[in-house]
């Protein structure tokens, strides 16, 4: 779940800096406060969890890069191969992670 979540806010992050699908911004920021909602939760729920963050984080990060590369919608944006987020847990759960 934790990967899944993290994933997710990922791949929109990505969509809101690099794209210009501006009338779809809207959804992917609520996608965004949701998912970190959810991984917030989860972490309280599962402390233990903590560690494993900084174990996928980047292949995290990767398997949302490709899953954009993949999608003939967005193989025109030149997505960075290198993570621009932070990686630390408390970063990517702030509301504004994106910007």
């Amino acid at each position: 779940e934790l990967r899944n979540r993290l994933t997710t806010i990922l791949e929109q992050c990505l969509k809101l800096c690099y794209t210009d699908y501006v009338e779809d911004y809207r959804g992917w920021q609520e996608t965004i406060r949701r998912s970190q909602r959810e991984l917030e939760e989860l972490l309280i729920d599962s402390p233990s969890l903590k560690p494993y963050w900084e174990q996928v984080f980047l292949d995290c990060y990767a398997t949302a890069l490709k899953s954009l590369r993949d999608n003939p919608d967005y193989q025109s944006f030149n997505f960075p191969n290198d993570c621009p987020f932070p990686q630390e847990i408390n970063q990517i759960l702030q509301k504004k992670v994106w910007r």
